[in-house]
């Protein structure tokens, strides 16, 4: 991890986040058919990636040497949940390292980043939503997250 440093994301680095999310997005395509392309660079999606730095939910995974370069991030929010107890839940919503950089501990950065960030904005617990094909759930597992729910979705 020597060679790596995480950071905040800052709204310059929108451009940044953007090419590392639809990475993310073509990574992903192998587990979830019904992901869409565009998004990254729709309105919709630009307006949420902003929104999400602009909340200070975003971080990036920097290599430093030989050049500076961007590897990976990790982004999310935090919601209140309407219910009786009314609690402040933070969501991880995307995390991705570049395939080249995995096993060197920047996953495990990126989230240690992220539920710092979302523990000073009072969270009290953190969700994360992976389909159960992924991989990324037995990180999520070694990460000290356990199931918690089953999620039925039926596609039209």
């Amino acid at each position: 991890m020597d060679n790596f440093i995480i950071d905040r994301a800052s709204i310059e680095h929108l451009p940044i986040v953007s090419e590392l999310n639809q990475k993310l997005i073509l990574d992903e395509q192998q587990y979830d058919d019904n992901t869409s392309l565009s998004w990254t660079y729709s309105s919709e999606g630009q307006a949420i990636l902003s929104d999400r730095i602009n909340k200070k939910l975003v971080f990036i995974a920097w290599q430093k040497y030989p050049e500076l370069k961007p590897v990976g991030y990790i982004s999310g929010s935090i919601s209140e949940w309407q219910t009786l107890y009314r609690k402040r839940v933070a969501t991880l919503e995307n995390i991705f390292v570049d395939k080249a950089y995995r096993g060197n501990d920047i996953g495990t950065k990126l989230i240690e980043a992220f539920e710092i960030a979302v523990k000073e904005q009072n969270a009290i617990s953190m969700r994360i939503n992976c389909l159960y094909t992924n991989p990324a759930c037995e990180f999520y597992q070694k990460k000290g997250y356990t199931k918690h729910a089953i999620q039925f979705i039926k596609n039209f």
